[in-house]
């Protein structure tokens, strides 16, 4: 079964200490992170993955919008994007968010298995990603940062919660926890 998983990176300093996010090739950069991301998936755990760019790719996840990421227009779109939206230049730290719909093959491949930890490692990003996890059956989230565990459920004792895990980073997350929508395949279209 194809499962979903809906991936944050954040927007910084280049690999030479440049702040990317303020600067006037920030589209670029999101389009080469994404190529990135899309071709180490096809790579290292599905050759068929299919990726989708949120509309609002900063500020909310409120949105299902979407475009895919293999779309010849990608860079164009981003960088339209980027001059409607943005009456500021883009702040340290901003986030562009992207669900990538694979099929891992594997019953036990979970979101924090070494395939994401070097990914964050390869791409010289903190990322972020939420997903089904079949020891809780629940979406749990897990960050990764350069090549780092940083926080996520392996961070969380979950014996302390009589709820889903899910449920506790609704209540917290605010904004930032995205719609049960976000990940229903249904929602994606090529």
């Amino acid at each position: 079964m194809k499962k979903v998983h809906y991936m944050t990176f954040y927007l910084g300093s280049d690999a030479e200490g440049n702040d990317i996010s303020a600067s006037k090739i920030a589209a670029d950069f999101i389009y080469e992170k994404l190529n990135s991301i899309n071709y180490y998936i096809k790579d290292n755990i599905d050759k068929e993955v299919t990726g989708f760019l949120f509309e609002e790719f900063f500020t909310t996840s409120d949105s299902v919008k979407n475009i895919p990421i293999n779309s010849t227009n990608l860079l164009k779109y981003i960088k339209n994007k980027l001059k409607a939206d943005l009456k500021e230049p883009l702040e340290n730290g901003e986030a562009v968010r992207v669900v990538f719909i694979f099929d891992p093959k594997e019953d036990e491949l979970e979101i924090w298995k070494s395939e994401f930890l070097e990914l964050s490692e390869r791409i010289e990003m903190t990322i972020s990603i939420m997903g089904y996890n079949s020891e809780y059956e629940d979406i749990v989230t897990q960050a990764y940062d350069y090549g780092d565990y940083d926080t996520g459920i392996i961070a969380s004792d979950l014996e302390m919660f009589d709820f889903p895990m899910s449920e506790y980073m609704k209540s917290e997350g605010g904004s930032c926890f995205p719609k049960d929508s976000i990940f229903k395949i249904s929602n994606y279209s090529k």
